[in-house]
């Protein structure tokens, strides 16, 4: 092959592959955008207290970052205030996991999430089953709360 048609070759290559980066990086930026606005859409849809909707973005942005346990934690107070108990649990499990704990020994922040977990859970069961807490309620629950004039 001639020199210059092993250049023209190269350089045809680079610029395929320089458009091709070029797309994938479009792709990825537009990916990342638009899990951002389910996250916006989420959370003004919990500050309004439409909850269901608040629930179907949440659970679209976890599925791309299940790691972020800020949003799990909002995930589980748009359970709780549409009174999907059971799920608020798996939620408050998920959240407690992924380490939102600001301890800095793994062992008492494993015992601190540990008696954390057991307290929210206990509290969402005696919601849904009517009964008396017996003591303060976790001030987790009181975020995104319907306000009074809203009933």
């Amino acid at each position: 092959m001639s020199e210059p048609k092993l250049y023209r070759i190269l350089q045809i290559t680079f610029i395929a592959i320089i458009i091709g980066l070029l797309v994938a990086s479009a792709f990825l930026f537009a990916s990342g955008c638009r899990v951002r606005r389910w996250y916006s859409i989420a959370s003004t849809a919990i500050y309004a207290g439409d909850y269901e909707t608040a629930i179907t973005y949440y659970k679209r942005y976890l599925h791309e970052r299940p790691f972020d346990s800020d949003t799990w934690g909002d995930l589980a107070l748009a359970y709780f205030h549409s009174g999907k108990y059971d799920a608020c649990i798996t939620a408050i499990g998920s959240y407690e996991s992924t380490g939102m704990s600001s301890a800095r020994d793994e062992e008492e922040r494993a015992r601190l999430n540990q008696r954390r977990r057991e307290r929210l859970i206990r509290y969402v069961r005696c919601v849904a089953a009517g009964e008396d807490f017996g003591e303060e309620p976790p001030r987790f629950f009181s975020y995104y709360a319907p306000s009074e004039q809203s009933r």
